[in-house]
């Protein structure tokens, strides 16, 4: 390994903005070194919770933990660590910094959440453009203007016209007493329109827990919040959904139903980095009565206190 920590330095000197000694290649390189040095540790570690194979942490540990505690901090991120052939090496590292001989020296570490963009070298310096003449400029902003009033519209923006209110639907859905009964009627009696089937989708979705998540009600709700957080505003206009966490400790679980514009899921919705970890189910809210219910039991569910297939109602969160 000790070959492999030594090629993980242009990584770094890009992460922490040296950038006149690191070309993109470069980079690319280095950072299959930092992975392959991850990879490492998770066989290492095996089934264990230390490298050396002992109950105890050793000085292999605070060793190893201390070269790579840049590497976490900077460059991989929650969601590199979270995938399997990571999850050993990101959840040791976390243990070796919760230590308080580990912290004494060091300070409190935390996985970043987003790995920094590096600065890099430019491979080939490009000559100063000639100065342009008056003509020249004016062509180019005429093929500017002419681009950009040729761009296509987003996929969500180009999909089979609707005349289906979605911002009167979700008004009037969150706001009628009986969901359950008037709303989910008036719901079916809707998407029974051409158009409106054409373009809306419904979807379930559940969240697919890690280690020890969903034991701890508290720490599972900042979970839920911060998913719904992450969601871009914009998917408001195309979107409607009501997320839950049903359950109880130490088995809890967030579940939850959306409206889509179109038939898939949008970009919007998947460039949350949390939706990558829910299962998705497409549902066939007309043709399958079992999916309709579905759809019936989130979007009419009560609130905190109540309860979905026997499950007690923890959290609710509208995206409207």
């Amino acid at each position: 390994m000790q070959g492999q920590m030594k090629e993980m330095y242009p990584a770094l000197k890009a992460t922490f903005g040296m950038v006149d000694t690191t070309t993109n290649d470069e980079y690319k390189k280095s950072m299959t070194a930092v992975k392959d040095i991850v990879k490492t540790i998770s066989t290492a570690l095996g089934e264990g919770n230390w490298l050396a194979g002992s109950a105890e942490p050793t000085v292999c540990d605070f060793i190893c933990a201390q070269l790579l505690s840049m590497c976490f901090q900077t460059m991989l991120d929650a969601g590199f660590c979270k995938a399997k052939i990571n999850a050993a090496a990101g959840a040791w590292f976390k243990r070796v910094a919760a230590l308080p001989a580990f912290i004494a020296v060091n300070g409190k570490m935390m996985v970043c959440e987003k790995a920094i963009k590096p600065l890099l070298v430019a491979e080939v310096k490009k000559a100063a453009p000639a100065k342009e003449t008056p003509e020249e400029i004016a062509a180019k902003k005429a093929a500017k203007e002419a681009a950009k009033a040729e761009k296509p519209k987003d996929k969500i923006d180009a999909l089979p016209e609707t005349d289906f209110d979605l911002y009167s639907y979700k008004t009037f859905l969150v706001n009628e007493k009986d969901r359950a009964g008037v709303g989910m009627a008036k719901t079916k009696e809707m998407f029974q329109s051409e158009k409106f089937a054409e373009g809306f989708s419904f979807w379930y979705v559940k969240y697919e827990k890690y280690g020890d998540e969903g034991q701890v009600e508290y720490k599972f709700a900042n979970l839920l919040g911060g998913f719904m957080q992450r969601i871009d505003p914009k998917l408001s206009r195309y979107a409607f959904a009501r997320v839950l966490m049903l359950g109880d400790e130490p088995d809890l679980n967030i579940e939850g139903v959306f409206m889509f514009r179109g038939q898939e899921i949008p970009e919007l919705m998947n460039d949350n980095p949390q939706f990558e970890y829910f299962e998705k189910k497409k549902l066939d809210f007309m043709g399958n009565e079992a999916d309709y219910k579905l759809v019936g039991e989130f979007f009419a569910a009560p609130k905190e206190g109540g309860q979905v297939d026997n499950r007690n109602i923890k959290q609710q969160e509208w995206l409207k």
